[in-house]
């Protein structure tokens, strides 16, 4: 079965926010992106010549332009028939959320095949560092509930909220603020000047996090559950190992293959072959369900949830490891 071809609309490189994990610095496309939003005609352009059917606005800070994305979603719904999956990354910094960003928010619910198409993004590391945040933020996650908007929640596994935040408080934190849906993200890392060593450590920390929250979160809320558990029964990649070929990013200084976070300049087949091959990755028991893992994972080191991969195999096969899988192949 072919992947759903996505698009990835970077709407501006703006954003109030500073976050530490963010891909934003070290992808060099979002450097060359001009300060105005991007233009219309050159998403419908994009959109006629791709024909996805799933389109995600990004930034920066796309609800900063609302006007933007309600064009682009009218003008498309005018011309298209058939539904397609919309969604927005928003980080919700509004002290008070304006009737046009309501009104964009609305009507991308309303027009989306998916029940929760709206997400935001939970940081302990942001809470800390912008001063009143956390309480703009969650004024806006209790409005938007009463408003019938449904939102979903990535969280980033940094080490600070695995420090400071067990499982159990964050899902409890999350029904508290309405989430619909839990999406576990791993930080990403561009290369230069990371410390691997320490990066191992993280890693490995994350992936018994996620571990833990996969045994709390209901499956029809963690966004994750599902890949896991259909690479466990199923026998298939947890991540894509291709985007390339069915995802695309549009800034508005061109269209680009790959997901925003592909789109820098260690970004290419040598790259992920030279780190599969620095990392064994043709040797190890886990090779089967991660080959390779996410295009955007370019570090020489190993990132995949093993942890989180075993727990779901005895879930979906009752099984200890993947040895057993392997071994059969």
């Amino acid at each position: 079965m072919a992947s759903p071809k996505i698009l990835y609309i970077v709407i501006t490189k703006n954003c109030m926010l500073s976050c530490p994990f963010c891909f934003n610095r070290f992808v060099d496309n979002f450097s060359k992106c001009a300060p105005n939003p991007i233009d219309v005609d050159l998403v419908m352009s994009a959109i006629d010549k791709i024909h996805p059917e799933i389109i995600n606005f990004i930034g920066g800070e796309p609800l900063l332009y609302p006007e933007t994305m309600l064009d682009i979603m009218k003008r498309y719904t005018e011309s298209n028939k058939n539904k397609i999956f919309w969604c927005l990354s928003t980080n919700l910094f509004y002290k008070e959320l304006s009737d046009r960003q309501i009104e964009c928010l609305q009507y991308m619910q309303d027009i989306s095949l998916e029940e929760v198409t709206i997400g935001t993004s939970y940081s302990t590391d942001r809470f800390k560092d912008v001063k009143g945040y956390k309480e703009i933020f969650l004024n806006n996650m209790n409005r938007l509930d009463d408003l019938g908007i449904r939102i979903g929640v990535t969280v980033t596994l940094t080490e600070d909220l695995i420090d400071s935040t067990t499982p159990e408080e964050l899902y409890k934190k999350m029904i508290s603020i309405k989430a619909k849906a839990i999406n576990l993200e791993r930080e990403i890392h561009g290369e230069e000047g990371a410390d691997n060593k320490v990066l191992i450590k993280q890693y490995e920390k994350s992936d018994e996090y996620m571990k833990e929250c996969f045994k709390i979160i209901p499956q029809d809320m963690n966004y994750q559950y599902k890949r896991f558990y259909d690479a466990a029964y199923y026998g298939v990649p947890v991540f894509c190992n291709d985007c390339s070929s069915s995802v695309f990013t549009l800034y508005d200084h061109g269209l680009f293959s790959g997901c925003p976070l592909n789109n820098h300049k260690s970004n290419n087949k040598d790259a992920l072959a030279n780190k599969k091959l620095e990392c064994g990755c043709y040797t190890c028991q886990y090779y089967f369900f991660c080959k390779g893992d996410c295009e955007c994972n370019r570090q020489p080191i190993c990132s995949f949830p093993k942890k989180t991969m075993d727990y779901m195999l005895h879930v979906a096969l009752n099984i200890k490891g993947p040895r057993f899988i392997y071994d059969e192949q």
